[in-house]
């Protein structure tokens, strides 16, 4: 898939993805088994799976994400309904994990057992850690596009937000283990954190843009600047 086409289909969701083109996921069958529904900790999340684990997982990953936003001024008001799936829709996009789609607050990521089969990610292994990382990714895309100022709801902005705080989450030991696998020194500006970048290696981008927030005179100062459009507004 090329950049441009790529850029298309992104620009009405908010969507992780695998560097490069390595998985294009199968066609899955269709899920089996009962649902469970569960309401996250932050009662205006529901989230509907056939497997608990993957409810507890993708709930904690919530909280962290909600409680590490709630800290920065962001306002929870919206319902939030998150599914759980073998396959993403073809909206998604054959490259992605989970994905945000802005226009319907609505959240679909993979199963844990069809994200088990990609066997690495952020250059490290498939773990529920992971896994749990990635639904506080998409959480925060939800929040980030019902918080961030007009001018400043675009794909790098919410991308940049999302990423940091999935590391910020992280559990302490697995961000150290990514962030070795991905050596780097972090974005030195904010021309440096751009769509390109994301689209031609979104792992780098998640880890350049992590260790870009935890520069002096970034971090939150920096993350009120891209919520209220002063930072990465096109």
């Amino acid at each position: 898939m090329t950049g441009r086409t790529r850029a298309a289909w992104l620009l009405g969701t908010g969507c992780i993805l695998l560097a490069g083109a390595l998985f294009n996921p199968r066609a899955a069958a269709e899920v089996q088994g009962p649902k469970v529904e569960g309401v996250c900790t932050q009662p205006l999340v529901q989230v509907k799976a056939t497997n608990l684990e993957d409810v507890q997982d993708i709930c904690r990953g919530v909280q962290d994400a909600t409680s590490f936003l709630a800290g920065h001024g962001f306002l929870f008001d919206q319902p939030l309904v998150i599914e759980v799936a073998d396959k993403l829709p073809e909206d998604a996009g054959p490259f992605a994990l989970g994905c945000f789609f802005t226009h319907q607050s609505r959240i679909v990521v993979l199963s844990y057992a069809a994200f088990k089969e990609i066997r690495n990610w952020l250059n490290v292994p498939v773990s529920r850690e992971l896994y749990r990382s990635l639904a506080a990714h998409e959480t925060a895309h939800a929040w980030a596009e019902s918080n961030i100022s007009g001018p400043n709801q675009n794909l790098v902005a919410q991308e940049y937000i999302a990423y940091v705080v999935m590391f910020v989450t992280m559990n302490p030991d697995l961000r150290t283990s990514v962030l070795h696998a991905v050596p780097g020194f972090g974005f030195d500006d904010e021309l440096q954190i751009n769509a390109m970048v994301y689209m031609l290696d979104p792992v780098v981008f998640a880890v350049e843009s992590y260790r870009h927030y935890l520069k002096p005179g970034n971090g939150p100062a920096f993350l009120q600047k891209v919520l209220t459009g002063k930072a990465l507004a096109e």
